[in-house]
């Protein structure tokens, strides 16, 4: 079967539904919610302070399966600084991470919508290109 060449940019974006407060304006962004992304199919709850370069989250995700109310893989904590990505609960070594927005504008007071864009799917779906058009697919 010949493979596809898909559009990175259209397969990096996530649509995600979230319950909580949260508020973004520029480079801040403070607020805890439950979330579901539709893209990846991961739901659980955050909690979210970043300022400009620096932040740092609380994400307690459920195991694919899973529900809100049930069992969790337990909190990651994740602290962020221009565009270094450290995790404190898996203690993997700091990674470089740019996924960090400064233009930002949101508020959301019960339920909201959130359009993401995931540069490791970006970067996944572009080598799988490079290697579709090795083989000759369009």
């Amino acid at each position: 079967m010949p493979c596809r060449i898909e559009d990175p940019i259209l397969g990096a974006l996530e649509l995600s539904v979230k319950l909580g407060p949260e508020a973004q304006f520029g480079p801040a962004k403070v607020g805890a919610s439950l979330y579901k992304n539709f893209s990846s199919g991961q739901t659980g709850g955050s909690a979210d302070f970043t300022l400009g370069l620096v932040g740092a989250k609380l994400d307690n995700k459920t195991p694919q399966g899973g529900n809100l109310g049930g069992t969790t893989e337990g909190n990651q904590f994740v602290v962020n600084a221009f565009g270094f990505e450290k995790n404190f609960t898996t203690r993997e070594p700091a990674a470089f991470k740019p996924s960090s927005s400064l233009g930002r504008f949101g508020l959301q007071l019960g339920i909201g919508f959130e359009v993401s864009f995931n540069p490791d799917k970006f970067n996944a779906i572009s080598r799988a290109n490079n290697a579709c058009r090795a083989q000759g697919g369009t």
